[in-house]
Order: structure tokens, then C-alpha cells, then sequence
């Protein structure tokens, strides 16, 4: 069951938190209890976009240390996030080899043969 967007999120940070799982349901990964790690990537996300939309407009906030310290904390949220979602491309890569893994043993007729032997 694909993890749903709790409650209390924006529309922005929902509509985040969906493509992520989008991104992951092919890899079969995520579980129930990925939904505070998704919400939290997702809320990182959407202020990154709101911080860095303020410094476009504005861009002498690029010096304003309060504005830095915000996006440097949204970022290292975002890094975290990524890395407990397993966004990585090295992690992505070894996810596609567990699931070609997968899918060639479930297609091996030796290995099905075997299975129904239980």
C-alpha cells in the first residue's frame, strides 16, 4: 500500500510528498512508517523552494544570515531525506539490481519448481 500524505501538509508539499512515492512505488520499498521521513523531505522541499523564490526576488537576502541558516537547515533536511529514502543514485542503482535480481528468480523455472516442492 502506497504511503498517503498526512494531514496538516500544504497542497505544494502533498503534491511533493506524492511524486516522491510515485518515483519509489516501482521499487517496492516503502512501507507505513516511511511517511514521517517522506513528510518531512517534502516540507524541506517546499521552504527550500519558498527560501530561494525570496532570495530571487530579493537578492540581498543572500547576505542575511537568518535566510542562510534557514536554507542550510532546509537543505540538510533535504540530504537526510534523501539519504533515508534512499534517493541516492548509487542507492538507486544497487534498488534496480536487487529488483532485476528479483524479477530474473522469479522467472527461473528451476527456482519456481523448487518453491512449490515446499
Amino acid at each position: 500500500v502506497k504511503p498517503q500524505p498526512p494531514e496538516g501538509l500544504t497542497d505544494g508539499q502533498r503534491e511533493i510528498f506524492n511524486f516522491i512515492v510515485d518515483g519509489l512505488a516501482a521499487s517496492d520499498i516503502l512501507g507505513s512508517l516511511d511517511v514521517f521521513v517522506l513528510e518531512s523531505t517534502a516540507v524541506a522541499i517546499d521552504r527550500l523552494r519558498a527560501i530561494n523564490s525570496m532570495i530571487d526576488a530579493k537578492p540581498e537576502l543572500m547576505l542575511n544570515t537568518a535566510t542562510q541558516n534557514s536554507r542550510a537547515k532546509y537543505q540538510s533536511d533535504l540530504w537526510r531525506g534523501c539519504n533515508e529514502l534512499c534517493l541516492s543514485p548509487q542507492a538507486r542503482a544497487k534498488i534496480g539490481g536487487m529488483a532485476a535480481q528479483k524479477q530474473k528468480e522469479s522467472m527461473d523455472p528451476l527456482l519456481e519448481a523448487l518453491k512449490d516442492d515446499d
